[in-house]
């Protein structure tokens, strides 16, 4: 009688519990693919819960809504922005797995290790190609992270080691989480500035011009409750 098997495991029902607090896509008219992911180590798991749906919300500001107030090529610029961080994460990641790998195979390492808590099986909402390829860069992390785990446990780099190691991809990740969030709280002030300023005509020249409501309306950045800290990303 091991009743326990079918128990809820504890840790992932706490991610789940945070994941349903706040949906971070409900104020937005947008389209999606659905994207089910399992989710394996404990470090990849919390970075999911805490910026992928916020990161979703920076990204369709970007992408949707900064477009229509400050126009194509601004939105432009800061889309290759936040390719670029995306492109530098993954290669990164890319770049240490093939290492691990490599050591892995010189020590005749072949099998990977389990863990005592159960994967977290999230259903993603990938709201753009970017989302999509941020998604993959998780995925990808969480792989990384379960060969550094086989690694440790083979005796083959030390707990610090193995720390330090582990911390370079979750760094990785949370670049890209907090380009987007620069970029769209910097587009934000910038589409705020041109509202202001068409105000401002508007009271100088009473009668002579209607400004656009999209570009006279003060605009709120989706993530500003977020708790990232931006990093430098900006759109000149």
């Amino acid at each position: 009688m091991d009743d326990k098997r079918s128990l809820p495991d504890p840790s992932n029902g706490r991610y789940i519990r945070n994941l349903a607090r706040r949906d971070w896509l409900s104020h937005m008219q947008t389209a999606y693919l659905k994207q089910r992911v399992s989710l394996r180590h404990a470090r990849t798991k919390s970075h999911y819960v805490r910026y992928f749906g916020v990161t979703a919300a920076n990204v369709h500001f970007v992408e949707q809504e900064t477009r229509t107030l400050l126009g194509p090529e601004v939105v432009e610029k800061a889309e290759a922005l936040l390719l670029e961080r995306l492109a530098a994460a993954m290669k990164d990641i890319d770049h240490q797995t093939v290492r691990v790998n490599a050591l892995l195979e010189s020590e005749g390492v072949t099998a990977l290790p389990e863990y005592v808590q159960a994967p977290l099986e999230v259903e993603a909402k990938c709201t753009s190609p970017k989302i999509t390829r941020y998604l993959e860069a998780i995925v990808k992390a969480d792989r990384l992270l379960t060969l550094l785990e086989a690694l440790r446990l083979s005796g083959l780099v030390t707990t610090n080691d193995y720390d330090r190691q582990v911390g370079q991809p979750i760094r990785r990740l949370v670049s890209v989480a907090r380009a987007a969030r620069q970029l769209a709280v910097g587009l934000r002030k910038r589409a705020n500035k041109a509202a202001a300023a068409a105000r401002a005509t508007v009271a100088a020249h009473p009668g002579e011009t209607q400004p656009d409501e999209t570009t006279s309306r003060p605009v709120a950045t989706p993530a500003s409750g977020s708790a990232l800290q931006p990093e430098a990303a900006t759109v000149s």
